[in-house]
């Protein structure tokens, strides 16, 4: 269960909540031909999957559980190599090798496949103001494309509900989708990390089986990433991604890490 929203203010900012019972995490810097990116990855089934990203350039992709009402899947068998995996395409997306204008332009009628092992969603983003959430929906790709100047999703799937309006109270993440754009709506123009970060504490969940245990801000004009653990939501650490070290802001003698792509465990700092 987990929250996330991009936002297009004075600069943009993507943020997002991962709720999960207790699991390992980490985050790492990763450098490609086309430049680095930060990742934050989480230990499920007995290695390190991807989570969340950013790029240098300011894209943004994450990953998050969707529920449906009803009979509608989207872990369904691959039919064939013809369709589109949804895991190599958040790879891709990461290692600059399609563009959001790409995918945003992909045929609806495509067939698209997630791992068996996952029921999940992804939003995709970049600075200029583009964004979508890609789902999988009885084994088609569906779109919600950004409208306006934000783009908000939870545990329910977005293109079933084109209008919010028609959100039925028993979607997984409902209520936090409704307080996000309420809070949204009366954001005004103070620092845009607090704010977020102020949005994200509303929506935070303290559920016994998938609490907040991560809350993080993405400043991609900046090139910062900004998180918070669940062990101590007062400590808030920064990654640049121009100076590749990690330091937690609200220590004036705190000691900067460099960071590369073994990364640093959660549970080091």
């Amino acid at each position: 269960m987990c929250t996330c929203f991009a936002v297009y203010w004075e600069r943009p900012i993507y943020a997002m909540n991962f709720d999960f019972a207790p699991i390992e995490m980490k985050v790492c810097l990763k450098k490609t031909v086309s430049g680095k990116f930060i990742c934050f990855y989480i230990r499920y089934f007995k290695k390190y999957s991807p989570l969340v990203g950013m790029t240098d350039t300011g894209e943004f992709v994450n990953l998050q559980e969707m529920h449906f009402i009803g009979k509608k899947k989207n872990v369904l068998p691959r039919q064939s190599n013809q369709q589109l995996n949804g895991m190599q395409l958040f790879h891709d997306y990461l290692y600059r090798k399609i563009k959001l204008t790409e995918i945003m332009a992909l045929d609806g009628s495509q067939g698209f496949f997630m791992p068996p092992s996952f029921q999940v969603h992804n939003m995709y983003a970049n600075s200029k103001g583009q964004a979508s959430i890609l789902e999988c929906v009885d084994g088609k790709l569906q779109q919600q494309k950004i409208t306006g100047s934000r783009l908000v999703m939870t545990n329910f799937a977005n293109t079933i509900y084109k209008n919010s309006q028609d959100i039925d109270a028993r979607c997984q993440g409902a209520d936090r989708y409704n307080i996000v754009h309420q809070l949204l709506d009366k954001a005004n123009l103070g620092d845009p990390i607090e704010q977020a970060f102020h949005i994200l504490q509303t929506a935070r969940q303290d559920h016994s089986q998938h609490p907040t245990q991560c809350s993080m801000v993405f400043d991609p004009e900046r090139q910062f990433v900004y998180f918070k653990i669940r062990s101590d939501w007062n400590r808030i650490w920064s990654i640049s991604l121009r100076d590749e070290v990690l330091v937690e802001t609200n220590r004036s003698l705190a000691v900067e890490r460099l960071l590369d792509e073994a990364g640093c465990f959660f549970s080091e700092l």
